[in-house]
């Protein structure tokens, strides 16, 4: 990605890039960090078969998401991002349309 291929999304080649900063011992105190987090929902959740959350906070234009790609798409997963971090399986199931005519689900 330093090499700034044409082909690359510039979002994704930001992303990637800023992944060289963090030092090791701030990495791995992340990884402890998501290790006791797994921990506590494992126990909070135990005896349930699921959650039901929105999938997501809004419904951006293409235009708002060419202006602000990550805030938008980090507001988006505000109810569904930790399933990837605490290794949960997510689904999305379609709903009856918003009054503005919006998917939801």
């Amino acid at each position: 990605m330093e090499t700034s291929p044409a082909s690359a999304d510039p979002t994704v080649s930001r992303i990637i890039l800023n992944a060289k900063d963090p030092a090791a011992h701030a990495y791995v105190d992340d990884l402890t960090s998501l290790a006791s987090a797994k921990s506590k929902a494992r126990r909070l959740l135990e005896g349930f078969d699921g959650l039901l959350l929105p999938t997501t906070t809004e419904h951006p234009s293409i235009a708002d998401v060419v202006a602000e790609p990550l805030a938008i798409n980090r507001r988006m997963g505000t109810f569904t991002n930790f399933c990837n971090l605490l290794d949960m399986a997510a689904v999305a199931v379609p709903g009856q349309a918003t009054d503005a005519g919006h998917p939801f689900g």
